[in-house]
């Protein structure tokens, strides 16, 4: 099946390591046998850290998949729906002109979140009468962030697709809420990757928390040092993957506090390889976020064999349940203080290698893209 895959962002050389869940889904399809050909309008907010060249077509080979992009300037169109989608369609439109002078040819069209790449395969579905699969990801539509004025066009994205997939049902409830449209939304959860399987838990003295995520507000990472510096025991450890704003905050914090100098370590931006490698040796995976419409890394860590700690923020309420976790109220201290001690004092309670397999059996790749490619095959024996 020759499949065009439009997402709403995706890595590049300003950002490698963003929507690596999209190359990897990219990935598995492309292994399942399928022609996969990655098409997007990169969105540049700050046109002068570009590192290659605006307004023109790039083509590019990511690991081995072919990228057909071109990234413009977003010069504050969002802030106008109606300007914001013309404008990129336009971009869109060169793209696909020039993908049809090579002699592409498509039979389906998987998009990823209405804003921007939904919406716009809604567009190209009309022009080119190819079935459109639609899966939605964004934060934005949990957090408020997108305003009521987006609706019309999330509402068109749902009715228009072929099939419109929700990766938790926490952001299903939000689509709906915002479209009243409910008949043709599934629920789809995001896959994970093939590297993180079971490792045993290393003998060690120390009990080993671990935070992985952005370090924003969102993902609450200063409510939850100041947490752990209330319980934290001579014997208990926390490390801390991820970078973004806060991370000089929190160095400060660190530094000036006689409890988690010792016991707190910031290890920056890591690979996946380094991921699964500090997940391996960690008890627990902990991620008290505001918002999550589904949560990649509770996966990766409950693949790995760890139990979480996780928040109600949307997407953990499918995942976590008490054979793998424990499910907090957001920004309850009370609550993560005991379920930390809980874990310690409970941990042998908790059959890692079970979680692990239950894990990989919901959400492994061969569960996943097997339901996308079962949907594209659905969608092209309707439109026959």
């Amino acid at each position: 099946m020759n499949i065009l895959f439009l997402p709403s962002w995706y890595e590049s050389e300003e950002m490698p390591g963003s929507g690596i869940f999209f190359s990897e889904q990219v990935k598995a399809l492309k292994e399942a046998g399928n022609s996969v050909t990655v098409v997007i309008v990169d969105i540049v907010n700050y046109p002068y850290k570009c590192k290659t060249k605006k307004f023109c077509i790039l083509e590019q080979i990511r690991d081995g998949i072919e990228v057909y992009r071109i990234k413009i300037p977003s010069y504050c169109t969002g802030q106008l729906p109606f300007v914001f989608f013309n404008y990129y369609y336009f971009y869109y439109s060169k793209l696909m002109y020039h993908l049809e002078k090579k002699g592409y040819q498509f039979d389906v069209i998987y998009a990823h979140s209405f804003w921007h790449a939904g919406y716009i395969g809604t567009l190209l579905k009309k022009k080119y009468n190819i079935p459109l699969i639609v899966q939605e990801h964004r934060s934005q539509l949990l957090t408020g962030e997108f305003r009521p004025l987006v609706n019309k066009y999330l509402k068109k994205t749902v009715l228009e697709s072929d099939v419109f997939y929700c990766v938790s049902e926490r952001l299903k409830e939000e689509v709906y809420k915002r479209t009243k449209v409910e008949s043709k939304i599934k629920i789809l959860p995001n896959m994970v990757n093939e590297i993180f399987t079971f490792k045993e838990l290393p003998v060690n003295s120390d009990f080993i928390f671990t935070f992985i995520g952005t370090l924003n507000k969102r993902k609450r990472i200063m409510f939850l040092i100041k947490a752990f510096e209330k319980f934290c025991t001579k014997n208990t450890k926390m490390l801390i993957v991820g970078a973004g704003p806060e991370k000089n905050e929190l160095e400060e914090y660190i530094l000036k506090s006689p409890v988690l100098i010792n016991n707190v370590k910031l290890l920056g931006f890591l690979d996946r390889g380094q991921i699964v490698d500090v997940l391996s040796k960690s008890n627990v995976f902990i991620l008290p976020s505001a918002y999550e419409p589904f949560g990649v890394v509770y996966i990766e860590a409950m693949a790995i064999g760890r139990p979480v700690i996780a928040t109600k923020n949307g997407g953990a309420n499918d995942i976590i349940n008490d054979s793998n976790g424990y499910l907090i109220d957001v920004d309850n201290e009370e609550q993560l203080i005991n379920a930390m001690r809980n874990m310690i004092n409970n941990y042998n309670k908790f059959n890692l290698k079970k979680i692990s397999q239950e894990c990989i059996e919901n959400y492994s790749k061969f569960a996943v893209i097997g339901k996308v490619l079962q949907t594209m095959n659905d969608c092209k024996k309707n439109e026959k």
